[in-house]
């Protein structure tokens, strides 16, 4: 295959995980400010940046922007090479990066303003998932079309066999969309008491072990054996 829809699609999500590459470590560096130069981060406290949001801010851009962007955009190579055939389609490829980085984009001008009271708007108390809820719905938006485009890739595959990383990739992709709407939709109106701090601290653990870690090893089982 070409790639020529692939390549459409890879570029928008890589280009995003390098500006969050950037953008988080230097976000850190303000946060370490309180370490050195306590009256610097007095001075960010007093202009919306205390040291609790500038957290939120490194954390989700680690996990979500950096991470999260680079693994599925590398998806978005891999699948398609290794089914030999060509992504589905570019335009909804660069779609769902556009909207799960902007919506990372409005998640640090929420998390900034920090608007109370407000369940579309406001902060929520979920560690590495204190997106407001409007970011929420993006996010899902922009996973379910990636899962939607993938599918159909692999659908149209020509390989003979599915090599291991595929499997490892899209069920990432799945199993993240799952995850997600259970700490995104599902926990904040569901569960309470001990029932909320228990799903709290699966998702805390599955950020890492139904996003991160299948779509990590998927890659490896890439590059490693090209090496």
């Amino acid at each position: 295959a070409t790639g020529g829809r692939r390549r459409q699609a890879v570029k928008v999500w890589f280009y995003w995980a390098l500006f969050w590459l950037a953008l988080g470590p230097f976000i850190g560096l303000f946060q370490s400010t309180q370490f050195f130069a306590p009256r610097g981060m007095e001075f960010l406290a007093g202009v919306g940046l205390s040291y609790g949001k500038l957290r939120i801010m490194h954390t989700n851009i680690v996990i979500f922007g950096w991470l999260g962007g680079a693994l599925i955009g590398s998806l978005h190579y891999i699948v398609p090479s290794l089914l030999k055939t060509d992504l589905h389609s570019g335009r909804l490829g660069a779609m769902s990066a556009w909207v799960w980085n902007v919506a990372l984009v409005l998640n640090l001008a929420l998390i900034w303003t920090g608007i109370p009271g407000n369940l579309l708007l406001s902060v929520r108390p979920y560690e590495y998932a204190e997106q407001p809820l409007l970011v929420n719905i993006l996010i899902t938006l922009a996973t379910v079309l990636a899962i939607y485009n993938i599918h159909r890739t692999f659908l149209a595959r020509r390989s003979e066999g599915v090599y291991v990383s595929v499997w490892y990739l899209i069920m990432g992709l799945y199993l993240t969309a799952f995850a997600y709407v259970v700490i995104s939709f599902i926990e904040p109106f569901v569960f309470k008491g001990g029932g909320s701090q228990v799903i709290q601290a699966w998702w805390l653990h599955n950020a890492g072990g139904l996003f991160i870690t299948p779509l990590g090893v998927g890659l490896l089982y890439f590059v490693i054996p090209m090496a």
